[in-house]
């Protein structure tokens, strides 16, 4: 009866240990990045937490980059040049002038030199609103000067000769005049494109002074018009956009300040695509505050600067008018100032010899010309994790990260086990670390670069694959995530399993543990058989009421429970002793090692 009872026994044991996983693939994955588990930031520079529908990320944070600075600056045109140098209309310092990225003027247009080309007395004076350097014809460099109050748009040669101008001197929508102009660019094939601001048009002029377009009424405000076609409030800038494919048509860009509103019109002067609510100022979305200039960039997004509460601020907006950004961002507290009105806005191209993919400001409040963009560097350290198992020694087997990496940036991820080194991982989405990575606790750095202060990077997660490393023995040989199928013999001591040979078809003891054929005798009909002469030893706690060692009654040492566990889990049942004993040993030949 006795051993009928034990047979159950150990038939309900075995039954058990089959329908349970193996405790040698046990692998956790502790993750960041979401609401219920935020990122572990021991520290943080060039960046922020922001939350997105709930869940963290981490992104650099906005920052003044570059700035020129000087008394009664007050500019309120700036051009980003080919050189690298930044073309300034300094209004109330009464001047054009070109630095360098040091701050080092490297020309100038003075009061003097505008007052002896037009005749004018030294008392008049030189108030330049807007500048526009251009390649001429012959491959020189000209420069054409905006001023305000009917005075006219004129260009100089690189010896600072006035070779071209349009504008009577006096105020006025007749033949020639200009009312007000606020700003002029030269276009591609020679006529100038210019914002004729409270005479509430647009003209394109010919080198002859005729006009050869026009949009809105010659000193009828669309506000006076009912925002009705055709109409434009007091313009401010105005971009040409080249032609469309397929149709050969151009298109104009207008910030329409008083107006509120951006809008494009076509050829025909139709309007094609509008931002803001016509003469309703606002910060919501869609809206616009005083817009003071709009530009197109390479993709078609639209670069607008307007200055709600007389403070500048920088929309970037897609066309289908969702705001990709904003500077200054609201989260974000610029170390070198408040921004004051801003009249005047650059994005340089991503292949720019200086100031690549930036945005460039003219702060008139502050006369100050600033570089802004996003923090070239952001480092964000971890605390040290213990991964959901404390005080647990484990395998630390990959890292990984998700997020998103615009063009011309790029991360990077290192880490350190306990109190060690800082360890290179690499820039891929999943890293696989080598062996070595064993230990209680890890921690991670991630440093997101750029060369484009344009772009916005973020990292939107970071996880940490791990075993028990006594359950996950490997080489150490291994490297870089290479499965190890032998496991590398420890002291029971330390707390990690050993394995031990010993004959085929024989009673064998290691580690202080006698696995015997006698417990398990008439259920398998036999000696329990291992063909490649492995079984596993430990010293762990006894199961009461099996047979213990040598084969007597009594307590048969937890190991065999451990044994079944790891080694027969998921196996089939075979009948036949010496089936089951093959399929224990190969099991007990494989180590799970990494996938």
């Amino acid at each position: 009866m006795m051993r009928e009872h034990r047979h159950t026994v150990v038939a309900l044991l075995l039954a058990l240990v089959l329908a349970q996983p193996s405790v040698a693939t046990a692998r956790t994955t502790y993750r960041e990045g979401s609401a219920s588990r935020p990122f572990s930031v021991g520290a943080l520079t060039g960046g922020r937490v922001v939350e997105t529908a709930g869940d963290p990320r981490i992104v650099p944070r906005t920052a003044i980059l570059w700035e020129f600075k000087t008394p009664s600056l007050d500019p309120r045109c700036i051009q980003l040049l080919t050189n690298g140098n930044v073309l300034i209309a300094s209004r109330d310092g009464n001047r054009v002038l070109e630095v360098d990225i040091s701050g080092r003027i490297v020309w100038t247009y003075t009061s003097g030199e505008y007052q002896a080309a037009f005749g004018l007395p030294a008392t008049e004076p030189f108030l330049p609103f807007a500048v526009h350097r251009f390649p001429a014809p012959d491959g020189s460099q000209h420069t054409l000067v905006t001023l305000r109050k009917g005075a006219p748009v004129f260009e100089l040669d690189e010896n600072k000769n006035v070779v071209w101008s349009y504008g009577t001197g006096v105020s006025g929508t007749g033949p020639g005049q200009l009312f007000d102009a606020f700003s002029a660019t030269r276009l591609a094939g020679g006529n100038t494109l210019i914002a004729d601001n409270q005479g509430c048009r647009v003209i394109e002029v010919t080198p002859g002074g005729d006009i050869a377009w026009q949009y809105g009424v010659a000193g009828e405000p669309a506000s006076a018009h009912a925002y009705a076609l055709g109409y434009l409030d007091w313009p401010r800038t105005a971009q040409r956009i080249d032609p469309r494919p397929g149709d050969g048509l151009f298109t104009t860009l207008i910030a329409d300040e008083p107006g509120q509103r951006v809008i494009e019109v076509d050829q025909s002067g139709a309007v094609i695509w509008q931002y803001g609510q016509n003469g309703v100022p606002g910060t919501g979305p869609g809206q616009l505050f005083d817009p003071s200039q709009a530009v197109e960039l390479p993709d078609g997004t639209i670069m607008i600067l307007d200055n709600p509460n007389k403070v500048g601020r920088v929309l970037h907006v897609a066309r289908d008018h969702s705001i990709i950004s904003v500077y200054p961002d609201p989260a974000d507290t610029p170390t070198n100032g408040a921004m004051g009105e801003t009249r005047s806005v650059v994005v340089s191209p991503p292949g720019a010899s200086r100031f690549p993919g930036s945005v460039l400001m003219a702060d008139e409040s502050n006369d100050r010309v600033i570089r802004v963009g996003y923090e070239s560097s952001v480092k964000l350290t971890s605390l040290d994790l213990d991964c959901g198992l404390p005080g647990v020694r484990k395998d630390f087997l990959a890292i990984s990260w998700g997020g998103t990496l615009p063009k011309g940036t790029s991360l990077m991820l290192y880490y350190a086990v306990d109190d060690g080194a800082w360890q290179t991982a690499g820039s891929a989405k999943r890293i696989e670390l080598p062996a070595t990575a064993v230990g209680r606790r890890i921690k991670y750095r991630a440093v997101i670069t750029t060369v484009d202060s344009s772009q916005q990077a973020s990292i939107e997660a970071v996880s940490i694959e791990a075993a028990p490393a006594a359950d996950h023995e490997r080489s150490s040989a291994t490297t870089g995530g290479t499965s190890s199928t032998g496991g590398t013999p420890t002291s029971a001591a330390n707390g990690n399993t050993p394995t031990a040979p010993i004959p085929s078809g024989a009673k064998g003891s290691a580690g202080g543990a006698l696995i015997s054929d006698a417990g398990v005798e008439g259920v398998l009909d036999g000696p329990l058989e291992t063909a490649a002469g492995h079984v596993l030893a430990t010293s762990a706690t006894s199961i009461p009421g099996l047979p213990g060692p040598g084969g007597a009654p009594g307590d048969l040492g937890g190991p065999a429970a451990v044994l079944g566990l790891t080694y027969l889990a998921g196996f089939a049942w075979y009948p036949a002793r010496a089936g089951l004993a093959r399929l224990a040993a190969d099991r007990t030949m494989r180590s799970p090692g990494r996938t």
